[in-house]
């Protein structure tokens, strides 16, 4: 059995967390996880974290990353803040610069990967030869070099990453979300007239903006004072209108035609993956990075775990009771008493079983 826990903590900030309207702060965290630690020998630790969340200053931050380090959590999902209009959090004040967020979130999963290599150090396995690269979407790819070549590592370490969007996809819930508010339109997705995306990355805006007009045949906007600085585009609120303009210009060409075009002209373009393509994709059946799970309502894939482990090297899948299901069993395995166990649930603490309302 692999002693693995996922617990979204979010933030480890007692202040944040308090405005997050969520249980703990960092050192009630702190000790919950050396508790587990203590009680589970060999633990392995996952966690989802969130950079530049409202009031989240430098000292904030740098409490977080010394907690990621201080506590070893294994692997952490780093997500940067996105503000949702007629959410709470959208009101609140001190709101974070997104360029500074995406800056934070790239700092944090850096200094996760040093954790999670000394942690493969400690296994015996030997990362040396991948590198991480961070991607100007806030995307994270990871490359194997055998000496000689490159290899980028989609099949199991992006098809992981994109877990919450393939298994969302088969719902009605479709990814990628609404792109029109980003910092730099020429970052971005956009769907071609064969209904295929790509994904353009030419983060010198003002540089590119009257080459990229002139391919797409918009040279009435060459040279457009209200357009072509991007620093102009985001103090006037004019993203969504450049966004505008490129969906509608590309939805004059194939995929492969528009990918021709900027790649002629030195402009970083690239077909995207959505996840159904990945369902049709013969590479992830073929290595077991996607399983076919049977649920009652019938089959739907899941994404399995790129974390490998020689005592158990092909784990079987079943499905899983409601939330908290297991809370009980857990605890008791953990060593608390059946009192302390109702008491933890009644006050809030932790949750026991709970079924979805079915929509």
């Amino acid at each position: 059995i692999v002693k693995y826990l996922d617990i979204p903590l979010q933030h480890c900030s007692s202040k944040l967390l308090k405005a997050m309207n969520r249980w703990g702060t960092r050192e009630s965290l702190t000790g919950l996880i050396e508790t587990l630690r203590t009680r589970i020998p060999g633990l392995v630790l996952r966690t989802s974290l969130i950079c530049g969340l409202p009031g989240e200053g430098e000292e904030e931050f740098e409490e977080l990353c010394k907690f990621v380090s201080g506590t070893g959590i294994e692997r952490a999902g780093v997500f940067q803040y996105s503000r949702e209009e007629g959410t709470r959090a959208a009101k609140m004040e001190n709101q974070v610069d997104e360029e500074v967020a995406r800056q934070r979130v790239e700092r944090l999963v850096e200094l996760q990967s040093r954790v999670l290599d000394a942690y493969a150090g400690e296994l015996g396995v030997d990362n040396r030869n991948r590198k991480l690269y961070i991607l100007d979407s806030g995307g994270v790819c990871l490359i194997s070099h055998d000496g000689e070549n490159e290899k980028l590592e989609y099949t199991e370490n992006l098809v992981f990453a994109l877990s919450t969007g393939l298994i969302s996809a088969q719902y009605g819930n479709p990814y990628p979300k609404s792109r029109l508010e980003v910092v730099n339109p020429f970052n971005n997705v956009y769907r071609t007239g064969d209904d295929k995306w790509v994904v353009i990355c030419c983060p010198e805006y003002d540089r590119d903006y009257d080459k990229i007009m002139r391919l797409i045949g918009r040279e009435d906007l060459i040279g457009d004072e209200r357009l072509k600085k991007c620093d102009d585009i985001n103090a006037n609120g004019l993203n969504p209108e450049v966004v505008g303009i490129l969906d509608e210009a590309f939805k004059k060409f194939t995929r492969d035609e528009l990918l021709t075009l900027f790649k002629a002209n030195d402009l970083a373009c690239e077909g995207a993956y959505e996840p159904l393509d990945i369902y049709e994709d013969e590479q992830v059946w073929a290595n077991g990075i996607l399983k076919k799970i049977p649920y009652p309502s019938g089959e739907r894939n899941v994404p399995s775990s790129p974390v490998n482990f020689a005592s158990n090297p092909d784990p079987a899948f079943v499905v899983g009771g409601s939330q908290g299901a297991h809370t009980v069993e857990l605890m008791e395995h953990l060593g608390y008493s059946r009192e302390e166990i109702e008491k933890a649930i009644a006050d809030g603490d932790v949750e026991g079983e709970k079924k979805l309302r079915k929509l």
